[in-house]
């Protein structure tokens, strides 16, 4: 364990799962640093709080470590949270930009990005479905309009 200031507020650790380092912020009391150290450890080989990260934590909470049933559930709702805004913004990306995709080449795109199979995915995210349909149907339409307003000014 190295110690090392981390950017950016309130991040007292980090997890270098390539290097095979972790850091932990100097000036943290003991038990912070001891706390700070085991979420790290928490992060290897799963660098985000997603649900591998998130049962880690719980495994500790069940041995003993009373912190991390709040750090686990404060790490889950983050996840879904997040995960959501970020699947929200590549379904639009993926509708606007592959306007010749069908659901099912967006849908594989789409779940390799979630690290999901297709299928899984698309019964934990029911909506990406139809948000990219919605999507894909303004991106179609805002074409036809740009091309009809394309045709009328070459017109003239």
């Amino acid at each position: 364990m190295a110690r090392r200031h981390i950017n950016g507020p309130g991040h007292r650790g980090e997890c270098l799962t390539a290097s095979k380092r972790l850091f932990v912020n100097p000036g943290l009391a003991d038990e912070q640093q001891r706390r700070v150290l085991l979420h790290e450890m928490c992060h290897i080989g799963c660098p985000s709080h997603g649900k591998k990260f998130t049962a880690r934590l719980r495994r500790l909470a069940e041995l003993g470590e009373t912190w991390a049933t709040e750090d686990a559930e404060r790490s889950a709702h983050w996840h879904r949270v997040n995960a959501n805004r970020l699947l929200r913004q590549m379904v639009t990306d993926v509708a606007v930009d592959r306007l010749e995709w069908s659901w099912i080449q967006a849908r594989r795109v789409l779940a390799g990005q979630m690290h999901f199979q297709p299928m899984v995915f698309e019964r934990t995210y029911p909506w990406a479905r139809p948000a990219w349909e919605k999507e894909k149907r303004e991106a179609r339409a805002f074409q036809q309009r740009y091309a009809q307003l394309k045709a009328k000014f070459a017109a003239k």
